[in-house]
């Protein structure tokens, strides 16, 4: 039996992509013990779900100690209702001075537990309490599961080996699909075993227009027994299904055994299924890293390209192209934090600058001066990768890396990219360079990109989220589940509790904390007495307005959804999906398309009743000394009100009025009085960087600090601003931490002690609320 599921592991495994391989093994290890009860349902419920269900707000008012996370301390209280784990909370109170030590470790899952816990948990709970408490170390913890739960050979690379595949596994009935990704290219790796096995290789791109040809390419290909290759099948999906048929109903005396069709194409929804049910699905991705980033490009330079200019700054140069190329690359995965929008940049990108840099080496006289480096920055940062960047701050933050490495600088003898062991390998020999590439560390710390430690802890933690959401989503909806309750006299007994019931139970309480209406006679009444149709005050109504549109599609919702789960009328497709969305404890997409992204249902509806918490103070009693900037459905509709009333005031025209920010280091709770001029705003989170109370600027984040809360900020509206640009950073402010142009509100001037230029390496904003 372990023979066999090794084998259909490793057949399953290499037809998945790299992030869905971790998933696929996880639920292998999870499954059995699951279904064996070594596991409880309770357990892999909270393993996936975590405290999402909680209130946040009533859950951090119990929170003991300010070094746990918010979001930590709700899956601690969540965890604490299994009865292994319900002495959890005291214990983190009792013995605060080790769990902190544990908490606080780079690496938590490679040490003991505190208070001897390894000896009373299972490998399962202690993996649960890691999710719980460092959600960003899961993944790490899962592979360490996996291992000791299947076997150290189930974590370790899927290795594809195309001439076995084709040889042993494939017929000519049968295609080989590969699923294409970033980087990937399997044709080179087709067309070498076609060289090797002396098979004629004929291959087209799909498109429109493209079929009457690749219907004759697989016609010749089945009756020479040569070998064909469609590639980009997503744009030619409708040919598909005529592939299928032709290699299904085409009699054996006409298909020559040799015969063998591959398929590239990325991944599509509407991809035919029966075709992907009749073939081997291979993946072939590339590494990730800096180190192999290096090694591609320098598997494309060669001898000739570096003898090709006797100039000596040419080698270092062409160096530090395939080092920023590698770079900009590789800034993806941190998310918005490294560009604001994922850019394909590619091979050709890198191919195009460096013929760039080819000619203007070739054109410069320099005997009469050097290279101009303005044309060069100029040329690379905003036309070969710049016209494809559509952000205002990631053409900043790519116009920075130019103006860090092109230049003078570069040719220093002491010149670094970021730590002592990313200089230029000096040499003229390619096999010196590729020698030096193979002595880079595989680890990439997030100082090389010029971010903050803590953002590999980002990192990390959304990649362990999109792992459990993807388990989550994937998981049987008509399961049953068992309930441990307590009953007088009886001591503890297990209950069957249905999907509907469990969902019933959450409707029923969020039914009772909805909010109450707005009457629109009383919103008119009271308006007019806080001064007519002011600026703030038309804009007040459209907030009120617009929360009233939430409260009503809510009320709706889980009105109908009681009405369908008792079976008084028919449940509809919305109410399903709302009940399925409730008992995953995530905000119901419908709710979501008109109101504000959040990480849970908790939270969601904590943000729903501070809301209008804000909206009805604000009318009963006017505009409050400071603003809940997250609070608001238009932020950007707020600071044109704002500016609107600056303008009458100094009696200026609306646009040359301009914000103008200043964190004045004070709490909310500080605040009694509104300021003369302009608004105070509270609730804003720094992502990259701290800030200093004592200093005033801009500081370095705290470890694990993934969110810096700033105090409350001064917005004015002036006609002009003198700033400082070698000690003011203009910090962009966004809704949240998906960092679109929707999402953006203003450019706010923060003071830094530290050139701005690494705080946009850095990837410095600050948001309305944090989505961790």
């Amino acid at each position: 039996i372990d023979h066999l599921t090794y084998s259909a592991s490793q057949y399953s495994m290499r037809g998945l992509f790299q992030k869905h391989r971790q998933v696929f093994l996880l639920l292998l290890a999870v499954k059995v013990p699951l279904s064996n009860g070594e596991i409880s349902p309770e357990e892999f419920s909270i393993f996936v779900k975590g405290g999402a269900s909680l209130d946040i707000q009533s859950a951090i008012q119990t929170k003991p100690r300010e070094w746990i996370d918010d979001k930590a301390w709700c899956n601690v209280l969540e965890l604490s209702k299994l009865s292994s784990f319900r002495h959890l909370p005291e214990m983190l109170q009792k013995n605060e001075q080790m769990w902190k030590a544990w908490y606080e470790l780079e690496a938590p899952e490679s040490k003991p537990l505190p208070d001897g816990l390894d000896q009373r948990y299972s490998k399962f709970q202690r993996l649960l309490l890691i999710r719980c408490l460092r959600e960003d170390r899961t993944m790490v913890a899962s592979s360490s599961f996996i291992a000791e739960t299947l076997g150290p050979r189930y974590i370790e690379p899927v290795a594809l080996n195309l001439d076995t595949i084709v040889q042993q596994e494939s017929t000519s009935r049968t295609p080989i699909i590969f699923l294409l990704s970033a980087g990937s290219e399997p044709s080179s790796l087709i067309d070498s075993l076609s060289r090797k096995r002396k098979k004629e290789l004929k291959y087209i791109s799909m498109g429109q227009g493209q079929e009457v040809q690749a219907r004759r390419l697989i016609s010749e290909g089945m009756k020479s027994g040569g070998w064909v290759l469609l590639q980009n099948c997503h744009l030619g999906l409708k040919f598909l299904p005529e592939v299928e048929l032709t290699l299904s109903k085409t009699p054996e005396e006409e298909m020559n055994p040799e015969f063998r069709l591959f398929i590239t194409t990325e991944p599509h929804p509407k991809f035919p299924v029966a075709i992907l049910q009749n073939s081997l699905k291979l993946t072939n991705e590339t590494d990730a890293g800096l180190k192999a980033g290096l090694k591609r490009c320098f598997n494309w330079v060669n001898q000739d390209l570096l003898d090709c200019m006797p100039r000596k700054e040419w080698i270092p140069m062409l160096y530090m192209m395939c080092f920023l190329h590698t770079i900009v690359q590789e800034r993806r995965k941190f998310g918005p934090l490294g560009w604001n929008v994922p850019y394909e940049f590619n091979q050709t990108d890198l191919e195009t600058s460096v013929q760039f840099l080819q000619n203007q080496f070739i054109l410069t006289d320099f005997k009469k001066g050097g290279l101009s480096w303005i044309t060069l920055k100029y040329m690379i940062c905003e036309v070969m990768y710049g016209g494809k960047i559509s952000d205002r701050y990631d053409r900043r933050l790519f116009t920075t890396f130019g103006n860090l490495w092109i230049g003078p600088q570069l040719f220093e003898k002491n010149f670094v990219f970021q730590g002592s062991a990313y200089n230029i390998p000096q040499g003229q020999d390619i096999q010196t360079f590729r020698n030096a590439i193979e002595k880079l560390p595989l680890f990439d710390p997030p100082e090389l990109f010029g971010l903050h430690p803590n953002a590999d802890i980002m990192y990390r933690t959304k990649q362990s989220q999109q792992v459990l959401l993807t388990i989550l989503d994937i998981q049987p909806k008509d399961n049953i589940a068992a309930e441990v309750v307590s009953q007088p006299g009886k001591g503890r007994l297990q209950q069957i509790v249905t999907r509907e019931t469990q969902v019933l139970a959450i409707t029923e309480d969020l039914l009772s904390k909805l909010p109450m209406d707005f009457q629109k006679d009383t919103v008119a009444e009271r308006i007019r007495k806080l001064g007519g149709f002011s600026p703030l005050n038309i804009f007040l109504s459209q907030e009120i307005d617009a929360l009233q549109s939430v409260v009503n599609l809510v009320r709706s919702t889980l009105n109908e959804l009681k009405l369908a789960i008792a079976g008084t009328i028919t449940m509809s497709a919305a109410s399903q999906e709302a009940l399925t969305s409730l008992y995953d404890s995530r905000v119901p997409s419908m709710w979501g398309k008109i109101s504000w992204h959040s990480p849970s249902l908790g939270n969601w509806f904590s943000d729903l009743i501070a809301r209008k918490d804000q909206l009805n103070k604000w009318l009963s009693y006017g505009p409050p000394p400071a603003f809940w900037l997250g609070g608001l459905f238009n932020p950007n509709g707020f600071f044109t009100a704002v500016k609107q009333e600056a303008a009458r005031g100094k009696n200026l025209a609306l646009d040359t009025v301009i914000l103008q920010t200043t964190v004045i280091n004070k709490d909310r709770e500080a605040i009694r009085e509104p300021p003369i001029e302009g608004v105070y705003i509270y609730g804003l989170y720094l992502e990259g960087a701290g800030w200093s109370r004592n200093k005033s600027c801009l500081v370095e984040a705290q470890s694990k600090a993934l969110f810096t809360p700033l105090p409350v900020v001064h917005i004015t509206a002036v006609s002009e601003k003198n700033i400082d640009p070698n000690s003011v950073y203009v910090t962009p402010c966004y809704k949240n931490p998906l960092r679109t142009e929707r999402n953006f509100f203003f450019g706010g001037d923060l003071k830094t002690q530290e050139n701005p230029a690494k705080r946009g390496v850095g990837g410095v904003a600050f948001f309305c609320y944090d989505l961790v």
